[in-house]
């Protein structure tokens, strides 16, 4: 725009979801819901009945992802300006994963992070989020974690080297998943600094 002149901005609607979630036919009274798509928003919720409302949001398709005591569960909603959407989630139990990370020469690797990432076909990219610090290995390079059920692929994280492992599973609800030893690749030596002159 010029300095002076003028011009008109049209305002978007804002949108609104409305959900239940249940698990074994009862409402869950206490959970943590998380959003993911145009926005992003998280929050604990205390309710008897097991309703949450997610006021004030951009219109656009999201996931809904439900974490609590009693099991995990998501959906896919969309929200459109003006309107209410409305969702139900029934909660299943979580997968649990678990394995040994160790090196090349079969010793524990311990204190280092891994991360379920949910698997995508081969040449799809995608963004992944997490929040807080991700599971690390213990000392005996043992780990373990809860995930829904679906296809993923373990990451072992190497700092600024990138992942250091991957591994391919799928999880089914209320079972678990033992991916065994997974051998971390020793991370890249630092580049060599140029020799003086």
């Amino acid at each position: 725009m010029r300095t002076g002149s003028e011009t008109s901005i049209s305002l978007a609607g804002l949108a609104r979801i409305e959900g239940v979630v249940t698990a074994g036919g009862k409402p869950v009274a206490e959970y943590t819901y998380e959003i993911e798509g145009i926005a992003r928003r998280a929050q604990a919720v205390r309710d008897a009945g097991g309703k949450f409302v997610i006021e004030r949001i951009d219109p656009g398709t999201y996931t809904v992802r439900i974490r609590s005591a009693a099991g995990l569960g998501n959906a896919k909603v969309t929200a459109e300006a003006g309107k209410t959407a409305q969702v139900a989630i029934t909660l299943a139990g979580a997968t649990k994963v678990r394995g040994r990370l160790v090196d090349a020469a079969g010793q524990p690797v311990a204190s280092t992070p891994v991360l379920p990432m949910p698997a995508r076909p081969e040449g799809e990219h995608g963004s992944f989020s997490f929040e807080g610090p991700p599971p690390t290995s213990g000392a005996d390079g043992r780990f373990e974690l809860e995930v829904e059920a679906g296809e993923y692929e373990l990451l072992v994280l190497g700092g600024t080297s990138g992942p250091t492992a991957r591994k391919r599973f799928t999880a089914v609800s209320g079972q678990t998943v033992d991916l065994g030893d997974v051998t971390v690749a020793a991370p890249a030596p630092p580049p060599a600094s140029p020799a003086p002159k």
